[in-house]
């Protein structure tokens, strides 16, 4: 493998913004998560199934895109409560790492992990995408890019995260992203999108009380 660029600039992980939020306690996302504590959007395939069915659709699909292969090591940034990462132990045999910014998803992951008997390498770390620098096999991050702007509309640090993985992973690596975008102004009226009073509140919200310090475009 030849050698990879570095990251223009030295970034710290946006820790305050992500333990204001996802450290609030577990009980309170276990009232409105499915029993997996996914927290990302699901993937309704039919209109019958529950949410914790569509979650695993979801992981499901996500994880069937990545050619995983027993023994692979693969990174999950913004792991959360760890579904992904257990659901790739269960169905197919490899290591995983999670990065996760929250103390308390560290601890649940933790004890998840405990849970299985799985030989395979288990680790959740309390750190950034910022900070990690080791070889993986495969990447997938499910609704955690929308963490990683700057909180005030600037994108540079997008350009830095896609280098980590760029240099993380072997020449032959995969790596999915899921994240929600919103159309600016400009790409609003291109593509004739109606922009509502209600549709500019439920963007707010979701910038400001899902994915607090967010940005998406």
């Amino acid at each position: 493998m030849g050698s990879k660029p570095l990251a223009t600039t030295e970034l710290k992980p946006n820790v305050e913004h992500i333990q204001s939020h996802y450290d609030r306690s577990n009980d309170f996302f276990r009232l409105w998560l499915d029993p997996t504590m996914t927290y990302s959007c699901a993937y309704f395939e039919r209109e019958d199934m529950t949410l914790e069915e569509a979650q695993m659709a979801k992981v499901d699909l996500a994880l069937g895109k990545l050619g995983l292969r027993p023994g692979m090591t693969l990174l999950d940034i913004g792991c959360g409560w760890g579904s992904t990462m257990r659901r790739a132990i269960e169905k197919y045999d490899v290591n995983v790492i999670g990065l996760t910014l929250s103390e308390n998803q560290v601890a649940h992951n933790q004890q998840k992990f405990a849970e299985m008997d799985s030989p395979r390498r288990k680790e959740v770390r309390l750190q950034g995408w910022e900070q990690f620098d080791e070889p993986v096999d495969r990447i997938v991050s499910l609704g955690a890019f929308e963490h990683f702007a700057d909180g005030i509309g600037r994108f540079d640090r997008y350009t830095d995260f896609f280098k980590m993985c760029y240099n993380v992973l072997p020449d032959d690596g995969v790596m999915l992203l899921h994240t929600i975008v919103v159309p600016s102004e400009e790409e609003a009226k291109q593509r004739n999108l109606q922009v509502t009073m209600s549709l500019m509140r439920f963007i707010n919200f979701i910038l400001t009380e899902i994915f607090p310090g967010a940005g998406c475009r």
